[in-house]
Protein backbone atom coordinates (compact mmCIF):
# COMPACT_ATOMS: atom_id res chain seq x y z
CA UNK A 1 0.00 0.00 0.00
CA UNK A 2 2.74 2.43 0.85
CA UNK A 3 5.01 1.46 -2.08
CA UNK A 4 3.53 4.15 -4.36
CA UNK A 5 4.28 7.04 -1.96
CA UNK A 6 7.81 5.69 -1.60
CA UNK A 7 8.28 5.73 -5.37
CA UNK A 8 6.86 9.24 -5.53
CA UNK A 9 9.31 10.26 -2.79
CA UNK A 10 12.18 8.93 -4.90
CA UNK A 11 11.06 10.99 -7.88
CA UNK A 12 10.68 14.07 -5.67
CA UNK A 13 14.21 13.65 -4.33
CA UNK A 14 15.62 13.62 -7.86
CA UNK A 15 13.57 16.68 -8.80
CA UNK A 16 14.74 18.63 -5.73
CA UNK A 17 18.41 17.88 -6.48
CA UNK A 18 18.50 18.48 -10.21
CA UNK A 19 15.67 21.01 -10.45
CA UNK A 20 13.09 21.27 -13.20
CA UNK A 21 14.60 21.19 -16.67
CA UNK A 22 12.44 22.13 -19.65
CA UNK A 23 14.13 21.98 -23.02
CA UNK A 24 13.12 21.31 -26.60
CA UNK A 25 16.72 20.67 -27.62
CA UNK A 26 16.34 16.86 -27.61
CA UNK A 27 13.47 17.19 -30.11
CA UNK A 28 15.59 19.05 -32.66
CA UNK A 29 17.20 16.95 -35.42
CA UNK A 30 20.94 16.58 -34.91
CA UNK A 31 23.15 14.70 -37.43
CA UNK A 32 25.67 13.98 -34.66
CA UNK A 33 23.16 11.70 -32.96
CA UNK A 34 23.14 9.31 -35.92
CA UNK A 35 26.87 9.58 -36.61
CA UNK A 36 28.60 6.22 -35.96
CA UNK A 37 31.85 7.95 -34.97
CA UNK A 38 30.09 10.17 -32.45
CA UNK A 39 28.18 7.16 -31.18
CA UNK A 40 31.34 5.15 -30.53
CA UNK A 41 32.92 8.12 -28.79
CA UNK A 42 29.91 8.50 -26.51
CA UNK A 43 29.84 4.75 -25.89
CA UNK A 44 33.47 4.56 -24.76
CA UNK A 45 33.77 7.95 -23.07
CA UNK A 46 34.47 8.44 -19.38
CA UNK A 47 30.95 9.76 -18.90
CA UNK A 48 29.52 6.59 -20.45
CA UNK A 49 31.68 4.48 -18.15
CA UNK A 50 30.26 6.29 -15.13
CA UNK A 51 26.72 5.74 -16.40
CA UNK A 52 27.44 2.05 -16.90
CA UNK A 53 28.82 1.86 -13.36
CA UNK A 54 25.71 3.55 -11.95
CA UNK A 55 23.48 1.14 -13.86
CA UNK A 56 25.42 -1.83 -12.46
CA UNK A 57 25.12 -0.45 -8.95
CA UNK A 58 21.35 -0.07 -9.36
CA UNK A 59 21.06 -3.58 -10.75
CA UNK A 60 23.13 -4.94 -7.86
CA UNK A 61 20.91 -3.12 -5.37
CA UNK A 62 17.73 -4.50 -6.95
CA UNK A 63 19.14 -8.02 -7.01
CA UNK A 64 20.26 -7.67 -3.41
CA UNK A 65 16.83 -6.46 -2.29
CA UNK A 66 15.09 -9.23 -4.20
CA UNK A 67 17.39 -11.84 -2.67
CA UNK A 68 16.97 -10.45 0.86
CA UNK A 69 13.16 -10.29 0.58
CA UNK A 70 12.89 -13.69 -1.17
CA UNK A 71 15.17 -15.47 1.29
CA UNK A 72 13.06 -14.46 4.26
CA UNK A 73 9.79 -15.13 2.47
CA UNK A 74 10.50 -18.63 1.18
CA UNK A 75 9.46 -20.36 4.35
CA UNK A 76 6.40 -18.10 4.72
CA UNK A 77 5.30 -18.92 1.15
CA UNK A 78 5.55 -22.64 1.87
CA UNK A 79 3.35 -22.25 4.93
CA UNK A 80 0.90 -20.04 3.02
CA UNK A 81 0.61 -22.62 0.25
CA UNK A 82 -0.70 -25.09 2.78
CA UNK A 83 -3.25 -22.53 4.05
CA UNK A 84 -4.75 -21.99 0.63
CA UNK A 85 -4.79 -19.69 -2.40
CA UNK A 86 -6.02 -16.66 -0.46
CA UNK A 87 -3.14 -16.89 1.98
CA UNK A 88 -0.67 -17.19 -0.91
CA UNK A 89 -2.19 -14.10 -2.57
CA UNK A 90 -1.94 -12.08 0.65
CA UNK A 91 1.66 -13.19 1.10
CA UNK A 92 2.49 -12.28 -2.49
CA UNK A 93 1.03 -8.81 -2.08
CA UNK A 94 2.96 -8.37 1.15
CA UNK A 95 6.24 -9.48 -0.45
CA UNK A 96 5.68 -7.22 -3.47
CA UNK A 97 4.97 -4.26 -1.18
CA UNK A 98 8.13 -4.95 0.81
CA UNK A 99 10.18 -5.27 -2.37
CA UNK A 100 8.87 -2.00 -3.84
CA UNK A 101 9.25 -0.19 -0.53
CA UNK A 102 12.87 -1.27 -0.09
CA UNK A 103 13.55 -0.54 -3.74
CA UNK A 104 12.07 2.96 -3.45
CA UNK A 105 14.14 3.66 -0.33
CA UNK A 106 17.28 2.45 -2.08
CA UNK A 107 16.48 4.54 -5.15
CA UNK A 108 16.03 7.63 -2.96
CA UNK A 109 19.48 7.07 -1.48
CA UNK A 110 21.00 6.43 -4.90
CA UNK A 111 19.24 9.50 -6.32
CA UNK A 112 20.70 11.67 -3.56
CA UNK A 113 24.19 10.33 -4.21
CA UNK A 114 23.75 10.66 -7.97
CA UNK A 115 22.49 14.23 -7.57
CA UNK A 116 25.52 15.17 -5.51
CA UNK A 117 27.78 13.56 -8.10
CA UNK A 118 26.02 15.36 -10.97
CA UNK A 119 26.40 18.67 -9.20
CA UNK A 120 30.10 18.03 -8.57
CA UNK A 121 30.57 16.95 -12.19
CA UNK A 122 28.77 20.04 -13.46
CA UNK A 123 30.97 22.36 -11.40
CA UNK A 124 34.04 20.48 -12.59
CA UNK A 125 33.00 20.91 -16.22
CA UNK A 126 32.49 24.62 -15.63
CA UNK A 127 36.11 24.99 -14.52
CA UNK A 128 38.28 26.33 -17.29
CA UNK A 129 41.54 24.78 -18.39
CA UNK A 130 44.68 26.95 -18.41
CA UNK A 131 44.28 27.38 -22.17
CA UNK A 132 40.66 28.46 -21.75
CA UNK A 133 41.69 30.94 -19.05
CA UNK A 134 44.37 32.31 -21.37
CA UNK A 135 41.89 32.59 -24.24
CA UNK A 136 39.35 34.34 -22.02
CA UNK A 137 42.04 36.75 -20.80
CA UNK A 138 42.87 37.51 -24.43
CA UNK A 139 39.21 38.19 -25.19
CA UNK A 140 38.60 40.38 -22.14
CA UNK A 141 41.98 42.05 -21.63
CA UNK A 142 43.44 41.68 -25.11
CA UNK A 143 46.25 39.60 -26.51
CA UNK A 144 49.46 40.43 -24.54
CA UNK A 145 51.51 40.36 -27.76
CA UNK A 146 49.11 42.77 -29.47
CA UNK A 147 49.09 45.03 -26.41
CA UNK A 148 52.89 44.99 -26.33
CA UNK A 149 52.96 45.86 -30.03
CA UNK A 150 50.51 48.72 -29.45
CA UNK A 151 52.65 50.05 -26.60
CA UNK A 152 55.73 49.84 -28.80
CA UNK A 153 54.00 51.74 -31.60
CA UNK A 154 52.78 54.37 -29.15
CA UNK A 155 56.31 54.75 -27.80
CA UNK A 156 57.65 55.15 -31.36
CA UNK A 157 55.07 57.82 -32.17
CA UNK A 158 55.86 59.64 -28.93
CA UNK A 159 59.59 59.41 -29.67
CA UNK A 160 59.13 60.82 -33.19
CA UNK A 161 57.11 63.73 -31.84
CA UNK A 162 59.79 64.40 -29.25
CA UNK A 163 62.55 64.31 -31.84
CA UNK A 164 60.56 66.76 -33.98
CA UNK A 165 60.89 69.28 -31.14
CA UNK A 166 64.71 69.15 -31.05
CA UNK A 167 65.22 71.53 -34.01
CA UNK A 168 63.05 74.10 -32.20
CA UNK A 169 65.14 73.92 -29.01
CA UNK A 170 67.41 76.73 -27.83
CA UNK A 171 70.06 74.43 -26.40
CA UNK A 172 70.84 70.77 -25.73
CA UNK A 173 72.57 70.01 -22.44
CA UNK A 174 74.57 66.76 -22.47
CA UNK A 175 76.58 64.58 -20.09
CA UNK A 176 78.55 64.23 -22.45
CA UNK A 177 77.39 61.02 -24.19
CA UNK A 178 74.96 59.26 -21.81
CA UNK A 179 72.38 62.01 -21.33
CA UNK A 180 70.88 64.71 -23.53
CA UNK A 181 68.16 67.24 -22.63
CA UNK A 182 66.78 69.79 -25.10
CA UNK A 183 65.45 73.07 -23.66
CA UNK A 184 63.26 75.70 -25.25
CA UNK A 185 62.18 79.07 -23.91
CA UNK A 186 59.70 81.42 -25.54
CA UNK A 187 59.52 84.77 -23.79
CA UNK A 188 55.92 85.68 -22.98
CA UNK A 189 54.67 82.15 -23.65
CA UNK A 190 56.63 79.92 -21.29
CA UNK A 191 56.80 80.60 -17.56
CA UNK A 192 60.26 79.02 -17.57
CA UNK A 193 62.49 77.07 -19.95
CA UNK A 194 60.73 73.87 -20.91
CA UNK A 195 62.12 70.34 -21.50
CA UNK A 196 61.07 69.45 -25.06
CA UNK A 197 63.20 66.33 -25.52
CA UNK A 198 65.35 64.11 -23.35
CA UNK A 199 66.88 60.65 -23.39
CA UNK A 200 69.65 58.31 -22.42
CA UNK A 201 72.23 56.36 -24.41
CA UNK A 202 70.93 55.80 -27.98
CA UNK A 203 68.11 58.33 -27.61
CA UNK A 204 70.62 60.87 -26.29
CA UNK A 205 72.86 60.18 -29.25
CA UNK A 206 69.97 60.72 -31.67
CA UNK A 207 69.09 64.03 -29.98
CA UNK A 208 72.68 65.22 -30.39
CA UNK A 209 72.70 64.19 -34.06
CA UNK A 210 69.49 66.12 -34.77
CA UNK A 211 70.79 69.12 -32.83
CA UNK A 212 74.01 69.20 -34.90
CA UNK A 213 72.08 68.81 -38.15
CA UNK A 214 69.92 71.85 -37.28
CA UNK A 215 72.70 73.85 -35.64
CA UNK A 216 71.17 73.78 -32.20
CA UNK A 217 73.85 74.64 -29.61
CA UNK A 218 75.11 71.72 -27.51
CA UNK A 219 76.54 72.44 -24.06
CA UNK A 220 78.44 69.93 -21.94
CA UNK A 221 77.30 70.29 -18.34
CA UNK A 222 77.08 66.88 -16.61
CA UNK A 223 75.62 68.09 -13.27
CA UNK A 224 72.94 70.16 -15.03
CA UNK A 225 72.17 67.35 -17.47
CA UNK A 226 71.67 64.89 -14.58
CA UNK A 227 69.31 67.37 -12.90
CA UNK A 228 67.35 68.15 -16.08
CA UNK A 229 66.84 64.48 -17.01
CA UNK A 230 64.53 64.18 -13.97
CA UNK A 231 62.19 66.91 -15.23
CA UNK A 232 59.08 65.44 -16.92
CA UNK A 233 58.94 65.82 -20.67
CA UNK A 234 57.09 68.97 -21.74
CA UNK A 235 57.23 70.52 -18.28
CA UNK A 236 59.03 73.75 -17.22
CA UNK A 237 62.19 73.38 -15.19
CA UNK A 238 61.92 73.78 -11.39
CA UNK A 239 62.99 76.99 -9.70
CA UNK A 240 66.08 75.29 -8.29
CA UNK A 241 67.51 75.11 -11.82
CA UNK A 242 66.62 78.65 -12.91
CA UNK A 243 70.05 80.11 -12.22
CA UNK A 244 72.05 77.31 -13.86
CA UNK A 245 69.85 77.24 -16.97
CA UNK A 246 69.79 81.02 -17.15
CA UNK A 247 73.62 81.09 -17.37
CA UNK A 248 73.55 78.57 -20.22
CA UNK A 249 70.84 80.46 -22.14
CA UNK A 250 72.53 83.79 -21.57
CA UNK A 251 75.70 82.38 -23.08
CA UNK A 252 73.72 81.07 -26.07
CA UNK A 253 71.95 84.40 -26.61
CA UNK A 254 75.25 86.34 -26.41
CA UNK A 255 76.73 84.05 -29.02
CA UNK A 256 73.76 84.71 -31.32
CA UNK A 257 73.87 88.50 -30.91
CA UNK A 258 76.48 90.10 -33.14
CA UNK A 259 78.74 92.66 -31.42
CA UNK A 260 77.78 96.29 -31.89
CA UNK A 261 80.22 98.99 -32.92
CA UNK A 262 81.16 101.43 -30.21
Amino acid sequence: MWALPAWLLAGLAVWLITGPVWSTAPLKPDPKRISPAQGWRRLFSAKAAVEWLKALVKLAVLVGIAWAVGRGAWASMQRASVAGVEAVARMGVKLAAEFFAYTAAALVALALLDGLYQRWQHRRELRMTPKELKDEYKETEGDPQIKARIREMQAQISRRRMMAEVPKADVVVVNPTHLAVALRYRHGRDPAPRVVAKGRERTAQRIREIARAHRVPIRHDPPLARALIRVPLGKPIPEALYEAVARVLAEIYRARTPPTEA
